[in-house]
């Protein structure tokens, strides 16, 4: 009798939909069972290639770091005018604070669950750290910016950003987050 080809273990497909289920649900809410139904992997497939569940988030953290944000920082490299490239970012943000599912943004979800996890404190730091970067240096190619003021309004952002995407899981108002998009649109301006 033939034996069938073993599945193929897909590391990206498994972090992806990991990462889907614990922006959704949260880390303390998602089991490994929880994860191995939605990704039709066995457990054991699961504990042999990450280890453990908290190990597996990890690497839905840095998954999202390296496809999701990463991503946005590129597409907002890619804009001529620096006004464009910010406001494409802040647009991301805004839209995802609006979304029913997966709203807000699953790096500062992240260190709400896992906060006191030196690695996600770490992941933490790098993604903000390389949105606020990406930030300062488009905001120093407005007139008007000095290379303080850029730095210090990049900060500012990035942390309403953040306020943002955790007050996304109470499922704010489109009205709420519209107000909070324009104020942080004015820190856009010298």
């Amino acid at each position: 009798m033939p034996v069938g080809r073993p599945k193929k273990f897909d590391e990206e497909e498994i972090l992806e939909q990991a990462m889907c289920l614990f922006w959704e649900e949260g880390y303390h809410q998602v089991s490994i069972r929880d994860i191995e139904k939605a990704t039709k992997t066995k457990s054991q497939s699961l504990y042999n290639h990450f280890g453990d569940k908290e190990r597996l988030f990890i690497g839905a953290v840095e998954h999202y770091i390296a496809s999701r944000l990463t991503g946005l920082i590129t597409l907002a490299g890619q804009q001529s005018e620096p006004q464009a490239a910010i406001t494409l970012i802040l647009e991301h943000f805004r839209g995802s604070a609006k979304k029913k599912t997966l709203s807000g943004c699953f790096l500062a979800n992240a260190i709400i669950d896992m906060g006191s996890n030196k690695t996600v404190k770490s992941l933490f730091d790098q993604g903000f750290g390389l949105l606020t970067e990406t930030l300062a240096e488009r905001l120093k190619e407005i007139p008007g910016f000095s290379k303080e003021l850029a730095e210090t309004r990049a900060a500012t952002i990035t942390n309403s950003i953040i306020g943002l995407a955790v007050s996304s899981r109470s499922q704010p108002s489109s009205a709420h987050v519209d107000q909070v998009f324009s104020g942080i649109m004015e820190l856009t301006r010298p």
